[in-house]
């Protein structure tokens, strides 16, 4: 009878173990199908490659200020010491991120995350954030010295003996034209020169600050048009620089996704969502130095 009950514990033990890892796998699996089906707005950001953009955009507003303090005289310091804590408080690339990642919350479907997901947390999709990362960490002056060692009639040359890469480099160049966080960071940048003034008591108001915000993207984006012929080949053999060590049917998947529609959509929404988290960040460090 003891002998019995002995068996009878093992056996208890046995089915309490195994159900026990019954229950791990099936929390590593459900764990895993969720990581597999949600694209976190975070993520999002890391896909495209924002993070140098943020931190170009808080460095060029900490410079200002800086400039700004320099010429100024000491009844202005109280005004610049408030800019310096502003800048850090609403235009470091972490309260940016958090700015924009508020604006994608729910603008895509379960179906449509799980689509942005399954691509970019595959290998290809680790991949080419990589790339977009890398590719825009080079700093303006690098491209500008590289401009002038090269135009882009040599630059394109150097890539002569690959037709069928540059073309899918120009494709993959129109199919990101809307992804254009260069032209939204140098606008929003600009108005800080505008803000300086309220260092000397003159108010902008919120209503004139948007409008001046509005008209300098316009004209970023009209100079920008006016570039475009003689920087379209610098554009394209950037594209080609950045994914040159990608071999081509995998360039062809990027370019395949950016073309279905959640990855157009996710182009227009993410750059949707950096403009008005820039538009919220204007007007809160405006307020901010104002009080």
């Amino acid at each position: 009878m003891q002998s019995i009950q002995i068996q009878l514990k093992h056996v208890q033990r046995f089915i309490q173990t195994a159900f026990a890892g019954l229950v791990l796998f099936i929390s590593m699996l459900t764990g895993s199908l969720a990581a597999n089906t949600v694209f976190s707005p975070q993520q999002m950001i890391d896909s495209v490659g924002l993070e140098p953009h943020l931190r170009l955009l808080h460095r060029s507003y900490l410079k200002t200020g800086l400039e700004g303090a320099e010429n100024a005289g000491p009844a202005s310091q109280p005004f610049f010491d408030r800019w310096a804590a502003a800048t850090q408080e609403i235009w470091s690339p972490q309260a940016m991120r958090a700015r924009i990642a508020a604006k994608l919350e729910g603008q895509f479907t379960a179906a449509e995350q799980a689509a942005l997901a399954r691509f970019y947390n595959s290998p290809l999709g680790r991949k080419i954030t990589q790339l977009e990362t890398e590719k825009k960490t080079m700093t303006s002056q690098v491209q500008s010295m590289f401009g002038m060692m090269m135009n882009p009639g040599e630059m394109m040359s150097r890539a002569s003996q690959a037709p069928d890469r540059i073309a899918l480099c120009r494709n993959l160049d129109q199919a990101m034209s809307e992804r254009d966080f260069a032209t939204l960071v140098t606008a929003y940048h600009s108005v800080a020169d505008d803000l300086i003034v309220l260092s000397q008591g003159v108010d902008i108001g919120a209503d004139a600050l948007k409008w001046r915000v509005a008209r300098k993207l316009a004209e970023e984006k009209a100079a920008k048009a006016q570039r475009l012929g003689p920087m379209d080949n610098f554009r394209i053999f950037q594209q080609y620089s950045a994914f040159r060590d990608l071999p081509t049917p995998q360039l062809k998947a990027y370019l395949t996704f950016l073309s279905t529609p959640v990855g157009q959509k996710f182009n227009r929404t993410i750059t949707a969502a950096v403009q008005a988290a820039l538009d919220d960040a204007v007007l809160a460090f405006r307020q901010r130095l104002l009080s």
